[in-house]
């Protein structure tokens, strides 16, 4: 009995191990034009997506005109302050635009390696 209940427990627990697995072929890199900057000044950031498959080509959803839904990125910042890392700020998940259209994605296929 005991053996039993066991089994299903580890069964039960190892399911929800693999749930949260990111795909391994694909890479994000997030990049900025310099290293350091100024309070104030604007930093535009570059999302790089690398397919690092050497076998296969893989599809990536990428926002084109979305005006409403949730996004596909969005911002945390953290300060690191007495070695602990503390949010500052957290940018909006959902969208809030006075236009109502759901607009269009586009799907790039990424090449192999």
């Amino acid at each position: 009995m005991k053996a039993t209940m066991i089994l299903i427990l580890c069964t039960i627990l190892c399911n929800r191990v693999y749930a949260d697995l990111k795909p391994q072929y694909i890479r994000f890199t997030l990049s900025t034009e310099q290293e350091s900057y100024y309070e104030g000044e604007k930093i535009t950031f570059n999302i790089t997506i690398t397919n690092t498959d050497k076998e296969n080509t893989h599809p990536v959803l990428l926002p084109h005109t979305q005006n409403v839904g949730q996004k596909l990125f969005y911002l945390n910042v953290y300060d690191k302050a007495n070695n602990t890392m503390l949010l500052r700020y957290t940018e909006e998940r959902m969208l809030k635009m006075m236009v109502h259209d759901t607009g269009t994605v586009n799907i790039k296929y990424l090449e192999t390696a």
